[in-house]
């Protein structure tokens, strides 16, 4: 039996499900922790229970941008030569996911392909001759690691602003900094949240005290070991049974040296 307040929450999906073919199919996104766990995940589903608690969106040609806005995610359309917040361009923002919002723009000459799921922008994480930085806008980024400091210092003297330094953890903000050093793109782990070149603390075994230290390889997934600053040659991978974390003393002069001489 559906309760009222699962009518209430998804009476536009119920509406074009029973005007569906026999075996069509409609997506559903159950709460997060849900058993089994794929169903935390969007799915289809030919016979759906519409438990209140779930999502459930039509499955038409507008379906990634419905799940998009279930999931709150921003939409974007292509209008005048570029791509713009939907807001920018409709004074009426759809935040159901079942709307007929995209429906009625068929009318008015609009299409699945003028609309897009804005992407998700991961870290930007970059590096000059003297350091790596996250870029947090356009002309503002974070230090997280120097390795050059005399040079650091000297360029820092060179555009001096109150209260900011090219020290780790400094937010500084310069006008065309982008355009300032010549920046090269970082490599960067998302899932495990290390940067390329990342000095990292490993537990080889269960004695307590027995760590040592190694940089990551964000290409690979595993560790520069090689004294020679090389990257693996035998894998080692960061997801097998060694427990690590991020290394905290950027600062230590040997770990400068010892960044200085991996092979990139």
């Amino acid at each position: 039996m559906i309760s009222r307040k699962a009518l209430k929450r998804h009476w536009r999906a119920m509406e074009w499900w029973k005007d569906q073919s026999e075996g069509a199919r409609i997506w559903c996104k159950m709460p997060e922790g849900y058993y089994p766990y794929y169903m935390s995940k969007w799915h289809l589903q030919s016979d759906p229970l519409w438990s209140p608690d779930a999502e459930y969106v039509i499955n038409d040609e507008f379906a990634e941008l419905r799940k998009a806005i279930a999931d709150r995610k921003k939409i974007e359309v292509y209008d005048e030569g570029k791509w713009q917040p939907i807001e920018m361009v409709f004074s009426i923002v759809p935040a159901d996911p079942n709307t007929v919002f995209f429906e009625n723009l068929l009318k008015h000459g609009w299409d699945v392909s003028n609309f897009r799921v804005k992407k998700e922008k991961g870290r930007e994480i970059k590096k000059n001759d003297f350091m790596i930085v996250e870029f947090l806008s356009e002309d503002t980024f974070k230090v997280l690691f120097v390795f050059d400091r005399e040079k650091a210092k000297k360029e820092h003297n060179k555009t001096f602003t109150l209260g900011e330094s090219y020290e780790i953890g400094d937010e500084v903000t310069l006008s065309d900094v982008r355009k300032k050093y010549k920046w090269e793109d970082v490599p960067y782990n998302e899932k495990n949240k290390l940067w390329d070149g990342q000095p990292v603390l490993i537990r080889e075994s269960d004695t307590p005290f027995s760590r040592i230290i190694r940089f990551y390889d964000a290409v690979g997934n595993s560790f520069f070991y090689d004294n020679t600053g090389k990257r693996n040659v035998t894998p080692n991978l960061i997801d097998n049974e060694y427990s690590w974390e991020p290394y905290p003393h950027l600062n230590d002069e040997w770990i400068i040296k010892a960044y200085r001489q991996l092979k990139f």
